[in-house]
């Protein structure tokens, strides 16, 4: 299990009972593509998604916690996040992932997409095995908005000069959307109020954007073993993320707008100029600034919930995020 639940032995065993639930859901798979679904399911990360299902299940009383519902929708939304990540690893055409070979780079293209597809049709059968308490909206609008923003991002890819409001719109959409999404299904799982509904909505977009923003400053300063992937992955994909926007924005030399005019041909002697230019111009603070906007407003929201194990374990995630190097 991932350090990052490290002293949290009910979070731990939730996410360990939940990967039991994602094995079982693929091991109908055709012999063709289930020991890469197993493999995938058994290299773990932080496992974030199905544990705020949990985390926002403990608002709800005993006899409200139909823990196989609870369990089927962590694992939905664990699949989901699993297909997401296989499929940006196809666009990105990447090799590594977590400090493994990709299902591409290990088994070509053909079966990663096969693979990314049928995590998407398991995560969605098991979400349609939900309760009446969800809302299908909620549920279709935040899946629709992460496919739409999976294909904006590629649309985008090399086209350094979008601005960012459309980058905020995109990361709402590609990550933000899942974080909110599963804070909803946890608490619609034990029934709580449609108020504490939405604003767990509200607390999951807020976390899930200043972590995608803390992401995004990673791939600039992060070290390789640690992410698990080299620094500077995004700028030679040609992806253009937060503390490259604002730091065009300052470049009046247009020093480092003459490195990107290397366009597909950025390699990694290029990418560390460009490191170095996105750091002077000071792009890494201001995204440091805007990742914490969102991470304060966040706290702001948990403390709405009052105090709770649930928002001990919101503010748990908070701080470790905060902290992360990978």
């Amino acid at each position: 299990m991932n350090n990052f639940w490290k002293n949290e032995p009910s979070v731990q065993d939730f996410l360990v009972r939940t990967n039991d639930v994602v094995r079982t859901a693929v091991s109908p798979a055709s012999r063709y593509i289930r020991s890469t679904l197993i493999d995938l399911a058994d290299n773990r990360g932080k496992m974030l998604r199905p544990a705020m299902i949990y985390i926002a299940s403990l608002l709800g009383n005993e006899q409200d916690r139909d823990e196989p519902l609870i369990l089927n929708l962590s694992a939905a939304m664990e699949m989901l996040h699993m297909a997401s990540l296989v499929h940006d690893d196809v666009i990105d055409d990447s090799s590594t992932r977590r400090g493994r070979p990709t299902i591409q780079a290990q088994a070509g293209v053909k079966k990663a997409v096969i693979a990314g597809d049928y995590l998407l049709a398991r995560a969605f059968s098991q979400l349609n095995a939900g309760n009446d308490e969800m809302s299908p909206e909620i549920v279709k609008n935040s899946i629709c908005r992460l496919c739409d923003s999976e294909i904006d991002q590629d649309s985008e890819l090399w086209d350094f000069s979008i601005g960012e409001s459309r980058y905020l719109r995109r990361i709402a959409g590609k990550t933000a959307s899942l974080f909110s999404l599963s804070l909803y299904l946890g608490g619609a799982a034990v029934k709580a109020s449609e108020r504490t509904r939405q604003l767990l909505r509200r607390i999951g977009y807020g976390i899930g954007m200043f972590f995608q923003i803390q992401d995004d400053i990673l791939d600039y300063i992060g070290d390789a073993a640690d992410l698990g992937k080299p620094s500077g992955n995004d700028l030679r994909c040609g992806l253009a993320t937060l503390p490259l926007i604002y730091a065009l924005q300052n470049d009046s030399s247009r020093k480092l707008e003459k490195l990107l005019d290397n366009r597909r041909r950025i390699n990694r002697r290029t990418s560390d100029k460009i490191i170095r230019e996105v750091t002077e111009l000071g792009g890494l603070t201001r995204a440091a600034g805007k990742s914490h906007f969102y991470c304060e407003r966040a706290y702001a929201d948990i403390a709405k919930l009052g105090v709770n194990e649930t928002s001990r374990l919101l503010l748990t995630i908070m701080d470790r995020l905060d902290k992360r190097k990978s």
